[in-house]
């Protein structure tokens, strides 16, 4: 059963791929492609990610890989940020002293996500229980998330 939730995340990973190559390939406008290929990898590394967890058996196999899937959940809207920033012809809104600026928030997610178990600030509680169709996790979300 769980190939019905694995096949739409390959899919996902195949689609960026593919377009990854195109834009790489034939981009006239590298700022831009560069850009978008940025938010191309994220979704396929959040896709992947999702199928790590789909796949893990235990509940610390399944916090680490949640852990580890903040990585693009959380920088996927800055790299949309930037890309429709220079889509829209409006760069200069992300200046080059001011860009680490938006990374702050993400980095800090990761950092909190990694070392959620000294304080709970993403997940106060996760538990693990097995049904028919897998594993089924249940999180109480903390002050952070």
């Amino acid at each position: 059963m769980e190939w019905i939730l694995v096949l739409p995340l390959l899919l996902t990973i195949l689609i960026s791929s593919v377009l990854v190559w195109k834009v790489h390939t034939g981009s006239a406008m590298p700022h831009l492609s560069t850009a978008f290929i940025a938010v191309l990898v994220i979704i396929a590394a959040w896709s992947f990610f999702e199928i790590l967890f789909i796949h893990a058996s235990t509940l610390g196999d399944k916090t680490l890989v949640d852990a580890f899937s903040y990585i693009p959940i959380t920088l996927l809207p800055v790299a949309l940020f930037h890309f429709a920033s220079l889509y829209s012809g409006r760069g200069s809104i992300i200046g080059s002293r001011r860009s680490y600026l938006l990374f702050i928030i993400p980095f800090a997610t990761i950092a909190l996500a990694f070392t959620n178990g000294a304080h709970g600030l993403i997940w106060k509680e996760m538990s693990m229980t097995l049904t028919e169709t897998g594993a089924d996790v249940q999180r109480t979300y903390g002050t952070w998330f």
